[in-house]
C-alpha cells in the first residue's frame, strides 16, 4: 500500500454492504444491514472477535478453508431496528470510593421477531450468492456441523439457534456521558 497505494492496507475492512427491508413495514426505513468483507481462514476473526473456543472454531468449514491460499466472503446480516432492549446498570461503589464499569445486558437475540428478521437477512445473502456474477466463483456455505446435524443444515431451525448461540453485536457509539447518582452535577445520565 505505501509504495503503489493497493493491497490489503488499501481497504476499510468493511468492502461489500447492502440495506434493505425484511418486510414492506420497513419500506423507506430498512431493517436490514449486511456488513462483507473479504476474509477467508480468518480464525482471529471467530477467535478475538466472536470469541469462539477452539472446539467450535475446528467445527465450522474444513481444513483447506483456513490455508495460506483460501478464498473468502464474511457476510453479516444485521438489524438497524431491532426490538429488544437491553438495559445498563451501575456497580456498587469500590472500597475506595470508585465505581467499576457499569454492567450491560444486551439482551439482543431474545425477542423473537429479531431473530426471524436476521433469519430473513440470511436468505437475502444467500440470494444474493446464487446470482450469476457471485455463482461463477462456486461460493459454499460454511456451516457449523454440530448445529447443522442437530437442527439441520440450512433451515430456519439450525440459523435460529446459530444466531443465538454465536450472533455478535455491531455498534456504532456516538457519544460519551457521565453516569452517576441523582444529584450528581457531573453525572448526565442516572
Amino acid at each position: 500500500y505505501f509504495l503503489r497505494g493497493r493491497g490489503m492496507f488499501s481497504s476499510s475492512l468493511v468492502d461489500i454492504g447492502y440495506f434493505g427491508a425484511s418486510s414492506p413495514k420497513y419500506q423507506g426505513r430498512p431493517d436490514l444491514q449486511v456488513h462483507g468483507m473479504v476474509s477467508a481462514g480468518d480464525v482471529g476473526l471467530f477467535r478475538d472477535t466472536m470469541h469462539l473456543s477452539k472446539d467450535t472454531i475446528n467445527n465450522i468449514g474444513v481444513p483447506s478453508d483456513y490455508g495460506l491460499f483460501s478464498q473468502g466472503l464474511v457476510l453479516c446480516p444485521t438489524l438497524n431496528h431491532a426490538k429488544a432492549e437491553g438495559r445498563v446498570r451501575l456497580r456498587r461503589a469500590t472500597e475506595k470510593g470508585r465505581t467499576d464499569h457499569p454492567i450491560i445486558e444486551y439482551e439482543a437475540f431474545h425477542e423473537e421477531k429479531d431473530v426471524d428478521r436476521l433469519i430473513e437477512g440470511i436468505r437475502r445473502v444467500q440470494n444474493i450468492m446464487v446470482q450469476p456474477a457471485m455463482a461463477v466463483h462456486e461460493p459454499e456455505l460454511l456451516r457449523l456441523r454440530p448445529l447443522a446435524a442437530e437442527f439441520g443444515a440450512d433451515t430456519d431451525a439450525y440459523w435460529r439457534e446459530y444466531i443465538k448461540r454465536l450472533g455478535l453485536l455491531v455498534y456504532h457509539p456516538t457519544g460519551t456521558c457521565a453516569m452517576g447518582r441523582a444529584g450528581d452535577r457531573a453525572a448526565v445520565v442516572d
